[in-house]
């Protein structure tokens, strides 16, 4: 089985200049690029992917330990400074995603 690295979505910007302020529910995905190549079909929650993701839960653990990335708790959680920007810049990426 060959899946491609999975993702963990915190559901929070955390406050990144031109993140949104919403919150969503905490999510994974997981795909199996030799049956789904295009990566349609999520299978984080799928029992037979079950070994797959405890194997990447404990790789980003283990990555958060090391590098000393506090884990997402929610949106009291400390995160790094997101900076510095100047303001041109900030303005360049708002007119991108406006479009």
């Amino acid at each position: 089985m060959r899946v491609s690295c999975g993702i963990r979505y915190y559901g929070a910007g955390l406050g990144v200049p031109g993140a949104s302020d919403r919150v969503f529910e905490p999510e994974w995905e997981l795909y199996d690029l030799r049956d789904d190549p295009v990566e349609v079909r999520n299978v984080a929650d799928d029992p037979a992917y079950a070994e797959v993701r405890a194997d990447l839960e404990a790789k980003l653990e283990q990555y958060q330990r090391h590098y000393r990335d506090e884990p997402y708790r929610g949106p009291d959680t400390p995160h790094p400074a997101w900076g510095p920007h100047d303001e041109e810049t900030l303005e360049r990426v708002r007119r991108v995603f406006a479009r």
